[in-house]
């Protein structure tokens, strides 16, 4: 059983870690070789090379495919307003809920005459000081108010001055629509972590910086997306703002990330009456199957936590939407997998089917890579017209004279934090983490001590969202043993759960001859390191310890063994950063399952008759600290 004790003797053996480093002799390194092998020679030897992405995706799959017999199961558009407001409010508690309305303070910047188009230059505060840099593409030529177009930008270092992306605006302006479009924040003039006394970025712009600053936010509950979404609903405000705009007809449109938040603000926001996300929309469990290798960038606002295990899905997403014209566009060679997009493609159908509006529905497809190619473009411009001018003719887009990024700053310098300061993703999550910091209580009696601690236990509990309760046997079996001078190491495979199996080595002094405490060894780089002659674990045992080292799921012998261009650590484009995003859409984070893994070590380790179950201790290096 999982004894008091533990917790606290993890934490001072990760505070006395290194003091027996030093007094035991220096790390080493991983071993070479198979001598500390345990799975390697084993007839499921290839199990445990893919183990830990089938066990993710096997969890995603029976979500997957519960969600899916939900929306099969609708049988009439009451069935599915009610289905609409359950997602909607799980939508928005996924996201950390939005912001309340603030002055927008906007302001015209700049002004450059363009034939028959104006290119304004904006800035408003999406949040107080929180600025936002953009530019109003307006026609000459118009009678009265126009529609208005608020068109999002995908992952370009340089936003809203990508080439492609000052086409498509400028083609749409030339057809009669107000386009608004802005720098996300960390793209463009909108880092957020760009240093004004340096002049340097430490961090480069788009998705390396969206996870820099986005990923501490699921510690908060929130999401990044919560603030890209927000500076999209802003921006239709301001839309909303001009005299040239018709209120009544706005449309959203972008590519890749553009696209993320043209699904997302098309869920959200009830004045956007025709959306096109382009590039984006495909199913996720298709995506969490590829994304590893086929586009291993930091997203997280891609990855709303729970997304799945609460049957959301992007097909619930263009749900929101329905029943208004929406147009999927995509590419058949795009990383957001095609058979995704299809599959999605067709539920949706049944939604507008459903709510009769199945001629506001349009899936295109062009040969191409991910891109916002002239197909698409094509696409997004018939299709605008038909329902924002009403106009069937299919003009062709005409050449654009492009500008030079340093044409289209709104500010002096190029960078909102050189020129007007203010506040940062970064500094809005302080303001934010004081809100809800947890805060311990004063401590008066023991009594006090065990409510708090019974607290702890419980929110804990519920944040890793699996259980984590004892287990009176664990499922065991022995791969061999190595026989050492003054010791044995028995090699162990214990399981966790179905299809989770944890490779295990057990140092036990050969002069044991009663219950002797023990050492669970947590390494994020495996079990092997230290259990070499000489290392650590060896001096551990010859003192008097049993010792416990394993490879919780995805770590040592149960790394998934898939070919990468870069470390499997990388902290943007590594394998273990991926399948941790994976993990968070299932509900069931990386995390939770490698504690999940060492309390049942804990389990196993409480059965055996050599150990003394009143000390049992954690010794943790590096990641393993967080599982104890």
């Amino acid at each position: 059983m999982l004894i008091p004790s533990l917790r606290f003797a993890s934490i001072s053996l990760i505070m006395f870690s290194s003091f027996l480093i030093q007094a035991c002799g220096q790390r080493k390194g991983i071993p070479s070789g198979d001598e500390l092998a345990v799975v390697a020679h084993s007839p499921d030897a290839k199990f445990y090379e893919t183990m830990i992405n089938d066990f993710i995706m096997g969890v995603a799959r029976e979500q997957y495919s519960r969600r899916h017999n939900s929306v099969e199961n609708l049988m009439n558009a009451e069935e599915l307003h009610h289905r609409q407001k359950y997602l909607r409010e799980c939508f928005l508690k996924m996201i950390g809920g939005l912001p309340e309305r603030t002055p927008l303070n906007a302001r015209v910047v700049g002004k450059l005459d363009r034939g028959d188009i104006w290119i304004e230059k904006i800035l408003f505060e999406s949040l107080p000081k929180f600025y936002v840099t953009g530019l109003l593409y307006l026609p000459k030529k118009r009678t009265g108010p126009v529609p208005g177009i608020f068109s999002p930008c995908g992952h370009s270092k340089n936003g809203k001055a990508f080439e492609t992306y000052q086409t498509f605006h400028a083609s749409l302006a030339r057809r009669g629509f107000a386009v608004l479009t802005i720098d996300p924040l960390g793209q463009g003039e909108r880092s957020q972590c760009y240093d004004p006394k340096t002049k340097k970025f430490p961090m480069e712009l788009a998705c390396p910086e969206h996870g820099y600053v986005g990923n501490p936010l699921y510690l908060l509950g929130d999401n990044l997306a919560r603030y890209l979404i927000w500076d999209g609903i802003r921006s239709i405000d301001y839309l909303q703002t001009r005299p040239e705009v018709d209120h009544n007809k706005i449309g959203v449109t972008g590519q890749s990330g553009g696209g993320t938040l043209t699904a997302y603000i098309s869920a959200l926001d009830n004045r956007v009456k025709v959306s096109m996300p382009i590039c984006y929309i495909t199913s996720l469990y298709w995506r969490m199957g590829n994304r590893a290798t086929a586009d291993p960038e930091w997203d997280p606002e891609q990855d709303l936590f729970e997304t799945l295990l609460n049957g959301v899905d992007h097909a619930e997403l263009l749900t929101l939407f329905a029943p208004k014209p929406l147009q999927i566009g995509s590419a058949q060679q795009d990383f957001f997998p095609i058979e995704g997009t299809r599959a999605t493609y067709e539920e949706v159908q049944r939604i507008y089917e459903l709510m009769d509006a199945e001629a506001k529905l349009n899936k295109v497809e062009v040969n191409d890579k991910h891109n916002l190619s002239p197909g698409l473009r094509q696409a997004a411009y018939q299709w605008f017209d038909r329902w924002l001018l009403n106009e069937t003719e299919n003009s062709k887009e005409s050449s654009v004279a492009l500008e030079d990024e340093k044409n289209l700053f709104c500010t002096e310098s190029g960078q909102v934090l050189d020129s007007l300061g203010g506040e940062t993703v970064q500094s809005l999550n302080r303001q934010r983490l004081a809100k809800l910091l947890y805060r311990v209580p004063t401590i008066h009696s023991k009594d006090d001590l065990t409510k708090f601690q019974d607290r702890l236990r419980r929110d804990i509990h519920e944040v890793l969202n699996d259980s984590m309760e004892p287990q009176s046997r664990v499922a065991l079996e022995t791969s061999g043993a190595l026989d050492r001078q003054g010791y044995t190491m028995e090699k162990l495979i214990y399981e966790t759960e179905p299809r989770v199996r944890v490779p295990t080595l057990l140092f036990k002094s050969k002069s044991l001859r009663s219950k002797a405490p023990v050492v669970l060894y947590l390494n994020e780089l495996g079990k092997a390191v230290e259990a070499q002659k000489g290392g650590l674990l060896e001096r551990l045992t010859e003192i008097g310890f049993v010792v416990c080292a394993i490879d919780p799921r995805g770590l040592g012998e149960t790394q998934y063994k898939v070919e990468t261009k870069v470390n499997y650590f990388h902290p943007s484009l590594g394998v273990e950063e991926n399948l941790v995003y994976n993990s968070f859409l299932t509900g069931k984070p990386m995390l939770a399952m490698r504690i999940k893994d060492s309390l049942r070590a804990v389990d196993l380790l409480s059965q055996r008759p050599e150990v003394e179950t009143s000390k049992i201790y954690v010794l943790a290096v590096g990641g393993g600290g967080l599982m104890t």
